[in-house]
């Protein structure tokens, strides 16, 4: 029998408590997006705030048509294409400080890659010193293959991945660490069918009598 969850049972475990903070990294096309938007939606507790440094709130719309109900009532899409670094960060604290339930930031890399090497350790040391104080969960999305500084800093890292199998793709998500919860199993399938996620959490081969 097989068991489907839309982000998987750890993570949801995972993201149930606050202040917590986590990274979703992988290459372009393996639906971090989606991913952290579906997270997003599974959080409790309002205001919920998407942070988008590369695409317009209409573009988001229109790839995942569900996400617009994501952003009624307190919940904020807030545009940083056009902002500093400075102004970004300043904004994270503010909406940490206001009570935000969860706040995602996508992508992380548009703004870290603009700041070296030890500004950009305090300014990601401070984002989870911040997540942890004021109760707020943080999603920082990123495309950097290898690991950051932010892998260590984060509670969590969740990579996916793209392979193909006898010329099929193959979706694969690796629960890299998920603090304070256990990890049943480290890697499980996932689809992006119908521009949700939804992961393959559980798979038991069935008793033939």
């Amino acid at each position: 029998m097989s068991k489907w969850t839309s982000i998987g049972s750890e993570i949801a475990q995972f993201m149930e408590e606050k202040g917590r903070t986590l990274l979703v990294k992988g290459l372009p096309g393996t639906g971090k997006t989606t991913l952290a938007l579906t997270i997003m939606q599974h959080v409790r507790g309002k205001p919920k705030i998407y942070v988008s440094t590369k695409l317009p709130e209409e573009m988001v719309r229109s790839l995942l048509p569900w996400s617009e109900r994501l952003f009624l009532g307190e919940n904020r899409f807030e545009d940083a294409t056009l902002i500093t670094p400075e102004l970004f960060v300043s904004q994270i604290f503010e909406a940490a400080r206001n009570g935000a339930s969860i706040i995602v930031l996508d992508s992380w890399d548009t703004f870290a890659k603009r700041m070296d090497s030890p500004l950009r350790m305090r300014t990601e040391g401070s984002i989870v010193t911040a997540a942890r104080s004021f109760g707020t969960r943080v999603v920082f999305v990123s495309e950097e293959p290898t690991q950051t500084t932010l892998d260590y800093t984060v509670d969590g890292v969740v990579e996916l991945r793209t392979t193909t199998l006898d010329g099929r793709r193959l979706r694969e998500m690796e629960l890299v660490k998920l603090r304070g919860t256990r990890i049943a199993s480290p890697y499980m399938l996932y689809t992006l069918s119908g521009a949700n996620f939804t992961a393959f959490s559980e798979f038991t081969q069935p008793e033939y009598r």
